[in-house]
């Protein structure tokens, strides 16, 4: 695809007045990139906001097809002249996500984005029907040879099925931003899908979903009739809508605090070396302390109970450890596991993978804590920037939280 700049481009970097824009074409066909967030500056809505597309063959295309206000921070892609499987799309004011359904009966589903009007524009065609019955508050036009589809609510499951004279179907499925963010593809035999779920999920022949703190999953699919089940048929799970719920439902994730104990406080961090050069930067950056260094952390013993040194299939174990602090270590039997730089957010260790050293020192743990620096050149989130009252190096809790897995697979139901 061929890359096209804007006739009006921002003057520089810092040139804020402009939006970004750009668009990249095969033929007459493409796609329109917006772009109006710059991180750590605040972008302005941009009132009036209509972008022409010359083509070749002194043809063009103008989205959306009436002036909106492009929101603050907004980003996405839009696309025109796009084939969808019979059906001409002339543009599309939401982001193409991807291809589900069948080969016989695709679903395209499309991202609508938040304050932004969502348009279909489709070629009409001889013998051309739209089912929008699962569409509330669709306004469906005819002119100019098209259909023009507007003010459709984004949802999990609302679908605009057309069926072509040749008796094939397609169907577009508009989603929400915010679902697009919590969904996976998954597919079995000649099916895919779209898994929804706000747990954390990994996809391969099955789909893996793990929960920090409860044994409480959700999860459902969009776009076609497939059943989701769990793989282990002793798992509890009751139906609802296109998906299910399994596990025991808890309105707090569990979690055990832990008993440490302070073995060591703080010292004063060192001090940098004379001929210390920080890089050939114009500004300061951080320094890592040395190992000898390392004498002036803070010191804590953190034993783990016998339950945390022994997975299950089902049940993984984790630390989620809340400090002030430049660097936290995390040793056994004077081994090093883990390390942290501090970003004043909560350390969370994994304790799978050092099973062998905890089973050997009966699950003793040392927790190191290098003092931070007054005035660190360390860039922190907003938000999580130190406080001037706050400890060089401190402990506020170690927590062992327990990890929940469920396997499930998607069951295409027979025609």
């Amino acid at each position: 695809m061929q890359p096209h700049r804007p006739d009006v481009l921002p003057a520089g970097a810092r040139d804020l007045t402009v939006p970004r824009i750009s668009a990249r074409t095969l033929g007459n066909s493409g796609f329109l990139f917006v772009n109006n967030h710059v991180r750590d500056y605040p972008m302005p809505g941009r009132e009036n906001f209509q972008v022409t597309i010359k083509l070749p063959g002194d043809k063009s295309v103008t989205l959306p097809s009436k002036p909106i206000t492009l929101p603050a921070d907004a980003y996405f892609v839009w696309p025109f002249n796009m084939d969808l499987s019979g059906l001409h799309l002339r543009f599309a004011t939401a982001q193409p996500l991807a291809i589900l359904g069948t080969a016989a009966a695709p679903v395209y589903a499309f991202v609508a984005q938040p304050n932004i009007p969502a348009e279909f524009i489709i070629d009409d065609q001889p013998g051309l029907k739209l089912d929008s019955s699962q569409a509330i508050g669709l306004t469906t036009t005819r002119h100019d040879g098209a259909l023009w589809l507007r003010d459709q609510p984004p949802g999990p499951t609302e679908q605009l099925r057309f069926t072509l004279s040749s008796g094939r179907s397609v169907a577009l499925l508009l989603i929400r931003q915010e679902d697009a963010e919590d969904a996976w593809k998954i597919a079995s035999h000649g099916t895919t899908d779209l898994l929804l779920t706000t747990e954390q999920v990994s996809i391969d022949d099955t789909a893996t979903l793990t929960n920090l703190g409860s044994d409480n999953f959700g999860a459902q699919v969009l776009a076609t009739s497939s059943l989701l089940r769990p793989v282990d048929p002793k798992v509890k799970f009751r139906s609802i809508r296109s998906g299910l719920m399994a596990g025991s439902p808890t309105d707090n994730p569990t979690t055990l605090l832990l008993t440490t104990t302070q073995t060591k406080p703080a010292d004063a961090p060192a001090s940098l070396p004379a001929d210390f050069k920080p890089s050939n930067r114009p500004r300061i950056v951080a320094a890592a302390p040395t190992e000898a260094d390392w004498s002036r952390a803070a010191t804590y013993s953190i034993p783990l109970p016998k339950s945390a040194l022994t997975d299950t299939p089902t049940e993984q174990y984790f630390l989620r450890i809340t400090y002030t602090g430049d660097i936290a270590r995390l040793s056994t039997n004077g081994h090093l596991l883990d390390d942290n730089f501090a970003d004043n957010r909560p350390w969370l260790v994994g304790l799978t993978r050092f099973a062998p050293q905890l089973t050997q020192s009966g699950g003793k743990l040392t927790l190191s804590i290098y003092p931070l620096r007054p005035n660190p050149p360390i860039f922190f989130e907003p938000g999580h920037e130190p406080k001037p009252d706050t400890p060089p190096a401190s402990l506020q809790s170690v927590e062992l939280l327990t990890q929940y897995t469920l396997k499930l697979k998607m069951v295409t139901k027979k025609p």
